[in-house]
């Protein structure tokens, strides 16, 4: 479900979103980059991030459905503690925001799977090292 919103989410934002929210979601992934370390920080940001791609998105059925989901998976643990994972998930957000910035609505739709698969992937090789 959450890759099915967030999909939906960035190919709406590349058709719909105003310039100045494109603007703001530039600032703040440019924010991720200067404070890759800060894992605090990058957890706010990188929910900024999501909540202003839903908001840009203009679509309520999209922005209610999300905040649904948003409670659900507040309870899963923070992957960006981990600078590895944290530093890619940056690079999936820049590549996000350009596909936006270009109002590519395919390339912005891609980007936002490749950001949620790889997501997945590490949250799934996380649980098979754990005891």
């Amino acid at each position: 479900m959450h890759e099915i919103l967030e999909r939906a989410a960035a190919r709406h934002a590349a058709q719909v979103a105003s310039d100045m929210e494109l603007a703001a979601l530039a600032d703040i992934n440019q924010r991720e980059q200067d404070n890759l370390l800060d894992y605090k920080l990058l957890r706010d940001l990188d929910r900024n991030f999501q909540d202003l791609i839903m908001l840009a998105a203009h679509n309520r059925y999209l922005l209610r459905s999300a905040e649904q989901l948003s409670g659900t998976m507040s309870v899963l643990p923070s992957l960006l503690d981990q600078e590895e994972r944290a530093r890619l998930a940056v690079e999936e957000h820049h590549a996000i925001v350009e596909a936006l910035l270009r109002r590519d609505r395919d390339a912005a739709e891609d980007a936002a799977r490749a950001h949620i698969h790889a997501s997945q992937k590490h949250r799934m090789l996380m649980r098979l090292r754990s005891p």
